[in-house]
């Protein structure tokens, strides 16, 4: 959960721009008729029109969502790590979570919650960036109004976007499920994994497992952003443009909570 072309208020704009038509030195200003419309019209720009304000946009939102997928996925490493060991037991009598976290500390130390999670950070801060860059791209594509976005745009151009970015890292998310998986000392990282995975198995066994994931992600990311986006985009609206932080933070956890 991170930046997912959050709005510009107009007020915010305008103090950026400076005094310009309808503006006198004085710093008094009459609104202008091609502002006139709702308010949430005069309260949120489109992704393209944020670009032309804002050229480093695109490389805020790259940041944005690399720093924020690295600490999310490091904050739920143990609940991932226990949700691969539930997936992959063997056993017909299953697993169940009393069991797996107990497992998980018999492996001897806090780092065994966290096993696994150097990759998925690898893979996870790129493909969130990612995820998140191309969707601002796409959607000024898709949608045929780009000031009044359907929902049903934003979840195909959320549904593309994490769908290129997962296929271009998927080999990292199979590395990382090996590292999570595997029994203690199997593998000495990252590159011994991935070394291992190629000189026994092929090439193509780091893409074991890719139709199904590409299957799932299309709802997932498109359901994900959208939802996000309408919930923050309703809070935008009701806070004048200054939403509460854990508001944000609440609809990122309520949009990716439903999506999954």
């Amino acid at each position: 959960m991170s930046l997912r072309s959050y709005p510009t208020t107009m007020s915010e704009l305008g103090d950026a721009a400076g005094p310009g038509p309808g503006s006198s030195s004085t710093g008094t200003s009459q609104p202008s008729p091609a502002w006139s419309g709702s308010r949430r019209q005069q309260q949120s720009l489109t992704a393209t029109a944020m670009l032309q304000h804002d050229p480093l946009r695109m490389y805020k939102v790259f940041l944005s969502g690399a720093l924020s997928g690295a600490i999310s996925r490091t904050a739920t490493a143990p609940v991932d790590r226990l949700k691969m060991l539930l997936q992959t037991h063997e056993e017909a009598t299953g697993l169940s979570l009393r069991q797996g976290w107990q497992k998980m500390l018999a492996e001897g130390s806090i780092k065994s919650f966290f096993k696994g999670n150097g990759a998925n950070v690898v893979k996870i801060a790129p493909e969130t960036a990612l995820k998140l860059t191309l969707n601002d791209s796409i959607r000024s594509v898709v949608a045929k109004d780009p000031d009044h976005v359907l929902i049903g745009e934003r979840m195909v151009s959320g549904g593309i976007a994490g769908a290129i970015a997962q296929g271009l890292l998927y080999p990292l998310d199979t590395i990382r499920t090996r590292l999570a998986v595997s029994a203690p000392n199997t593998y000495a990282g990252i590159l011994h994994a991935a070394y291992r995975i190629r000189r026994d198995e092929g090439a193509r066994a780091f893409y074991r497992g890719i139709t199904p994931s590409m299957i799932g992600i299309l709802p997932f990311a498109g359901m994900d952003i959208a939802l996000f986006e309408v919930f923050k985009d309703g809070m935008y609206e009701r806070y004048d443009g200054r939403p509460p932080n854990m508001g944000i933070v609440v609809a990122g956890m309520l949009s990716s909570s439903i999506a999954q």
